[in-house]
């Protein structure tokens, strides 16, 4: 599975409008999987602007940051497994 990778050092739209804009990695079936983690507060951006037409939404799938921030992060993808259920 192809991973596009998102590094969240600057909280700007339009760094996340050309993400969005970039082509997504897809799997052996064609279909498209998109996976977005960033901080909480992006939950409207991500879900209703960004990637709505993608259908991405909140995860269950518990992420941490490496250094110990203390804001609250989250998962989005437009896709669910054994690991990754909406929530």
């Amino acid at each position: 599975m192809n991973v596009g990778k998102h590094d969240e050092t600057y909280n700007s739209s339009d760094i996340d409008k050309t993400t969005s804009d970039s082509p997504a990695p897809t799997t052996d079936n064609g279909g498209i999987r998109i996976m977005v983690c960033t901080g909480e507060r992006m939950k409207s951006l991500i879900e209703d602007k960004l990637y709505k037409a993608a259908g991405v939404k909140c995860t269950s799938l518990e992420v941490r940051h490496s250094q110990g921030l203390s804001n609250e992060f989250q998962c989005y993808s437009s896709f669910e497994n054994d690991i990754i259920k909406h929530i």
